[in-house]
């Protein structure tokens, strides 16, 4: 067994909880790659913990890089680096606004494969 890092993005309303927002994305995930287990995506994935609200889409992708080693960029918060990188532990949330009505959020982290 191994491991696949995942990337995902959703559109939500900004009164959805981040945890409505993450199930969502896991049952869109396990309709797509089926409900077989070990697929490297969000489908394996029991919670979700979120991380931070950035102000920008692109703060956002920052803090998701630094801590999936994407490049030269300082790690966020180095005790969160442990939880993402944990195939069996909770899928990371990095939420930021979009519009008055609308977030985006990014959930991410390693999956069994």
């Amino acid at each position: 067994m191994g491991s696949q890092q995942f990337e995902v993005r959703r559109q939500i309303p900004k009164k959805q909880s981040d945890s409505d927002a993450f199930s969502d994305a896991v049952d869109s995930a396990r309709h797509e790659n089926g409900h077989g287990g070990y697929s490297g995506t969000i489908a394996e994935k029991n919670s979700c913990i979120s991380i931070h609200r950035a102000r920008s889409e692109k703060s956002a992708q920052r803090i998701v890089n630094a801590l999936m080693d994407h490049g030269p960029i300082p790690i966020y918060r180095e005790e969160m680096k442990a939880v993402v990188d944990d195939k069996w532990g909770p899928a990371g949330a990095v939420r930021y606004p979009i519009d008055a009505k609308t977030d985006g959020i990014i959930f991410f982290g390693w999956a069994s494969s």
